[in-house]
């Protein structure tokens, strides 16, 4: 499995107030993918593990896992936030799914989608150096469950919907302050993706999701069954 560390995704990009994660040229795929104004790119589908929370933790940020390794996924491993030449600001997105009870971290961290901030996650500031050439930040994606799932593959996908902000915002601001209707829509784009269940029999995943202590961390053979 392919497996991110810090030398190509650097935690803690700035939630609350936003700082410089990862800078460099903007890519050729980030450019023809965001026309003039930013955009996003995730990484591939590759195979990922992904855990288990408690039905009752379900929409908290980072609840305790019940199931270290709950099943496996074809799902992207990282977002990569980017501006494209000479165009600079404050940017927004959500991630929202198909899949009931499921959950995509960024950065270790849920925003529920039916929440308060409808998903949205915190705003980033991306800048364009003295060469007009922008800025690119990465953030690690991780999954949860909250819900049982089959032994056989769950076909879903996921849309991110990226914003910029075009009024009353800029490097210094509070995002709290952005003025009700200062996003303007700039991408949407949709992924497949793919799970299945790993730990457990064909019928029984031996997992408790009306508890939210740990049950047992090590997952079985994959199985199509």
């Amino acid at each position: 499995m392919s497996t991110l560390t810090r030398r190509n995704v650097v935690r803690g990009a700035a939630w609350t107030v936003p700082v410089i994660a990862v800078v460099v040229p903007v890519p050729a795929f980030a450019a023809s993918r965001c026309g003039v104004t930013g955009g996003i790119t995730v990484g591939p589908n590759v195979t990922t593990n992904y855990r288990a929370v408690c039905s009752s933790q379900a929409q908290q940020a980072n609840p305790p896992t019940i199931k270290t390794v709950y099943g496996t996924g074809q799902l992207p491993q990282y977002l990569q936030l980017c501006t494209c030449d000479s165009i600079k600001g404050w940017y927004r997105w959500r991630e929202t799914d198909t899949l009931s009870s499921f959950q995509i971290e960024v950065d270790g961290v849920h925003v529920d989608q039916n929440g308060v901030n409808a998903g949205y996650r915190p705003p980033v500031y991306l800048d364009v150096n003295a060469q007009g050439v922008g800025e690119c930040k990465t953030f690690p994606l991780t999954y949860r469950t909250s819900t049982q799932r089959p032994k056989s593959t769950t076909n879903f996908s996921i849309t991110w919907t990226l914003q910029r902000s075009t009024s009353g915002y800029g490097p210094g601001a509070s995002p709290n302050t952005v003025a009700a209707g200062a996003w303007t829509d700039v991408q949407t784009f949709t992924r497949s993706v793919s799970i299945i269940r790993t730990v457990g029999t064909t019928n029984d995943d031996q997992t408790n999701f009306s508890s939210c202590s740990p049950q047992g961390l090590v997952a079985t053979a994959a199985s199509t069954d």
